[in-house]
């Protein structure tokens, strides 16, 4: 059995900024968005007409979604970043949120198969257990807990993830880019991969 590369850390330095960033959050309007924020044509249905537009429901939503939060945290959140980035927008309330979730559709672009896709392949490791955790904190190691690797091919435009495959712990990634291809239904002369 192969021992396990043991990486070494020769930048200080760099390796802690890095730890530091991943704290770090950006967040941005887009000009677009902020021209789209209110609803325009109301007229077309009867009752009272929509203040907001469905970009700017989606972009509370999406927030919601991403931060885990009920609606009124989310409506806090978001009027805070609107003052915090000085934008003359005001907030969509928390009801008008709830009640627009229910028939907001949200179109997703599909890529055209005859356009050429970059891939880019990374793996993750994943502690499997047998019998459960608890046994093992309980009555010591078992034999039966395993380690997996999910590797994910993503598309970095759009970061869809394209292919999936669950190997064991010990492949690599360029071992398992074969079975990932044939899951795509795109050409092979069309991938250049890098590792």
């Amino acid at each position: 059995m192969q021992k396990k590369k043991l990486y070494r850390i020769k930048n200080w330095s760099e390796y802690n900024q890095a730890l530091i960033n991943r704290g770090s959050i950006t967040v941005w309007f887009d000009e677009e968005v902020i021209k789209k924020w209110y609803a325009q044509n109301n007229s077309i249905k009867k009752g009272h007409p929509q203040r907001y537009s469905k970009i700017a429901i989606e972009c509370s939503l999406t927030i919601r979604a991403i931060y885990h939060l009920p609606f009124r945290s989310a409506q806090g959140f978001l009027a805070s970043l609107i003052e915090l980035l000085h934008l003359q927008l005001d907030t969509p309330n928390y009801t008008t949120l709830c009640r627009r979730q229910k028939n907001l559709r949200i179109s997703l672009s599909a890529r055209k198969s005859n356009e050429h896709l970059h891939l880019v392949i990374d793996s993750s490791g994943m502690k499997v257990y047998g019998e459960g955790e608890w046994k093992v904190k309980k009555h010591g190691k078992s034999k039966r807990r395993t380690w997996r690797k999910l590797h994910i091919g993503i598309n970095p435009d759009n970061h869809d993830i394209i292919v999936a495959e669950v190997t064991n712990g010990n492949t690599h990634d360029s071992e398992s880019f074969g079975a990932m291809l044939q899951q795509t239904t795109v050409n092979a002369s069309n991938f250049a991969p890098r590792f």
